[in-house]
């Protein structure tokens, strides 16, 4: 549609090459997103977040290291001050603000990878274990090796919760096939 047809043998018009300007204002795109996701990085582990939660103080952490750091004290790690607080308030619009900076395809492939795997173990935290396969699948096929490490104890957990219900129902031939394909579960 709104495309003028081409007689046979007629040559596709040539396709327009990257201008300077292109390129320039793509390059000026990725140090923009990567100075964003410095904002979005946890000053305790200095990754991107994938399950960013908000101190008393207003500062943005990974749950699971300041969780880690609250544990043993009661002040901030930015700011070395006593907390109001030890609650932590989860951040969705920092959240999806991350998530969204993955997908840009602006940030370095090693990064998104090991931002990829954490965000799998929060997943399967939350129990959306098929979420968390398909970003593990996605990680290993970019040749993260630890998504593949976390997609084995996955699978290893699924296989023995699969022998405890065959067992529970009674399925002992069910339970002791599932135990021959996987005698470490």
């Amino acid at each position: 549609p709104g495309r003028v047809p081409l007689r046979p043998g007629t040559p596709l018009p040539a396709q327009p090459s990257p201008t300077y300007d292109s390129m320039k204002r793509k390059h000026e795109a990725t140090k923009v997103l990567g100075d964003i996701a410095a904002d979005f990085r946890c000053s305790i582990t200095a990754t991107l977040i994938a399950d960013p939660v908000i101190t008393a103080d207003g500062h943005l952490y990974e749950r699971a290291a300041i969780a880690e750091w609250l544990r043993t004290r009661d002040t901030s790690p930015k700011t070395g001050k006593r907390l109001d607080s030890k609650i932590l308030t989860p951040s969705p619009t920092v959240r999806s603000a991350t998530e969204r900076l993955i997908d840009s395809g602006h940030l370095p492939v090693e990064e998104v990878r090991e931002w990829q795997t954490r965000k799998a173990a929060v997943l399967i935290r939350d129990g959306r274990t098929e979420d968390a396969k398909a970003m593990l699948l996605d990680a290993k096929a970019a040749g993260d090796a630890g998504a593949g490490l976390h997609l084995g104890k996955l699978f290893l957990a699924e296989a023995r919760s699969l022998i405890a219900e065959a067992e529970a129902a009674g399925v002992e031939d069910a339970a002791e096939t599932l135990r021959a394909h996987w005698p470490s579960a």
